[in-house]
């Protein structure tokens, strides 16, 4: 970006002398990219550049595109000398609401967004030997959009070509996921490539199109010790990007934390205040032009008294808290966007490919458990001794949940589980799958209001593996009651690629879905699974987010 007039920089402006579109699709009219040096295409020195509004009115009552001044006062448009100006950007204006269903939400920000979805990475990886390990889950506020109404696209998905990605920055995620562990506003100096900051996510975030963005941002800048001016001169700066953009914004307000004062001596005293001042600014927002609030502050604000229970280790919300928090954020998005179906539903339409289709009849194989299991499918108890009674629930010819009837049986472990899925891996060939083919899956699930459940989680398994989790623990995130399913009806699904580049024959859905319990609560856990949808896709779902296909 050569520094042209008075220091101020000029973006983007890429030249030609006919109006083509070349900056934020406003045409930019008779100016040569010369690099740094600061000449027009007669040698003549440019005193000034500025892109401003479409048609705006700067000079004489003229609409002026691609201001220019040239030393000598040269006039370049109307035949008028055009007096440098402080150029603008154009506003995209906002698409009326509602927007049609199928509209693309995108979550942007730290952790909180970032736990929707985790990959294994492993020195060498490349974009042919696939993805292991990339899960969908439900640590994050979009996982139960997702997963309660389908007329958002939530897709998301990983790709190692992503510009930010680095082995060390947690992931390499698109469409609808755009958070980053760790992540502030502005680039942390000297851990660029780990958390290169929203705001230089921003352009990449924008170039895919999304039609609302929610941004949930801000700890870690105040950790990160900056003030209270410089975060709201930044999520200023952030929210009038996107809507700049004719995009929405919804802003999460930021959540009760004990990680401002549980060091006293090394944490900043200043820190809640911080805090409570960017949640000030934002429910200030209200009634912005092109905003949104997702106001939680009541559920668990730093004054609503939530326990601490309801955080892993203080700071990140457990499954059951985001769970809460989109309950409040799914009718901001469902006033935003028309009701529709975007997800493939029919387990009997000829579109299903997952056999048994519609998972009917009484004769599935059991291990270690009792009653009724559809046929071709198999129940297998896991680890523990509670009991397990299969059952089935006719919802139409052809189409029967399975229930299972859980008894907790307290043998001193920590829990139980039990899996349903089918009793093989299934060839590609016999499926009509190929290396290329892009799938969908739903699994309707439905928990009671029962205290013991633990997690459930849905996968399909191959060289790369794809889980739908509507729950999911590990590593440090082990210990309490994470379930957030718990008296809800939720489609756990996904989108999946199979790369091509791969050696695959089978795909492995033995462990369909996975139910874990607690085995100390009493009481009876009821889970009813629908029919499972796997469907092949016509066309490869990244091109809606115009991601490289």
């Amino acid at each position: 970006m050569a520094k042209l007039y008075n220091m101020q920089r000029v973006q983007g402006v890429v030249i030609v002398a006919d109006g083509t579109q070349m900056f934020n699709n406003r045409p930019v009219i008779g100016i040569r990219d010369v690099g740094d040096a600061t000449l027009f295409t007669d040698n003549r020195p440019v005193l000034g550049i500025e892109i401003v509004s479409d048609g705006a009115t700067i000079y004489n009552d003229l609409p002026v595109l691609g201001a220019v001044r040239i030393s000598d006062g040269r006039s370049l448009y109307g035949n008028a000398p055009v007096i440098p100006v402080k150029g603008a950007d154009v506003a995209v204006p906002l698409p009326a609401l509602p927007l049609a269903a199928g509209a693309k939400i995108m979550g942007l920000g730290h952790s909180f967004i970032g736990l929707g979805a985790a990959q294994t990475y492993t020195a060498g990886q490349t974009a042919t030997n696939g993805h292991t390990g990339f899960y969908e889950n439900g640590r994050t506020v979009l996982s139960w959009i997702k997963a309660a109404d389908g007329r958002f696209n939530l897709d998301m998905f990983a790709e190692l070509a992503h510009p930010f990605f680095a082995p060390s920055s947690f992931a390499a995620f698109s469409g609808a996921m755009g958070g980053k562990s760790g992540d502030c506003l502005f680039p942390v100096p000297g851990l660029e490539a780990q958390f290169p900051g929203t705001l230089a996510r921003t352009a990449y975030a924008l170039g895919q199109k999304p039609d609302i963005v929610y941004i949930d941002i801000g700890y870690n800048d105040i950790v990160r010790s900056r003030t209270l001016a410089q975060i709201l001169a930044d999520l200023d700066t952030q929210v009038q990007r996107i809507v700049d953009a004719g995009i929405y914004v919804i802003l999460q307000t930021l959540s009760w934390t004990n990680t401002l004062d549980d060091q006293p001596g090394t944490d900043d005293p200043a820190w809640p205040g911080i805090l409570n001042g960017i949640n000030a600014w934002i429910t200030a927002q209200a009634g912005r032009e092109g905003v949104m609030l997702c106001n939680t502050l009541a559920l668990d604000g730093p004054a609503s008294g939530i326990s601490p229970a309801m955080f892993v280790d203080g700071l990140h919300p457990k499954p059951d808290l985001m769970a809460k928090r989109s309950d409040i954020l799914l009718p901001v998005l469902q006033g935003m966007v028309s009701a529709g179906e975007t997800r493939s539903l029919d387990p009997l339409a000829a579109y299903n490919i997952f056999p048994p289709k519609g998972t009917p009849g009484i004769t599935g194989t059991k291990t270690n458990v009792t009653g009724d299991v559809a046929t071709g499918m198999r129940l297998v108890r896991g680890t523990g001794t509670s009991t397990y009674v299969g059952s089935k629930e006719v919802v139409a010819t052809g189409n029967e949940k399975q229930v299972i009837t859980i008894t907790p049986v307290n043998d001193a472990q920590a829990f139980h589980s039990v899996t349903y899925g089918l009793p093989s891996a299934l060839s590609l060939t016999s499926l009509g799958l190929a290396a290329g083919d892009w799938l969908e899956i739903q699994i309707p699930v439905e928990l009671n209001d029962w205290a013991g459940w633990d997690y459930l989680d849905s996968s399909i398994r191959g060289p790369v593996q794809i889980g739908n989790t509507v729950t999911v623990t590990g590593g440090g995130w082990t210990t309490g009651n994470y379930i957030g399913g718990r008296n809800r009806s939720l489609i756990c699904g996904s989108k999946l690629w199979l790369p091509t580049g791969l050696t695959m024959t089978n795909i492995r859905l033995d462990n369909l879905l996975i139910l874990r319990h607690l085995c100390n609560t009493g009481g009876t856990g009821v889970a009813k699974i629908g029919a499972p949808i796997i469907r092949k896709l016509a066309a490869d779902p990244r091109a809606a987010w115009k991601l490289a296909t």
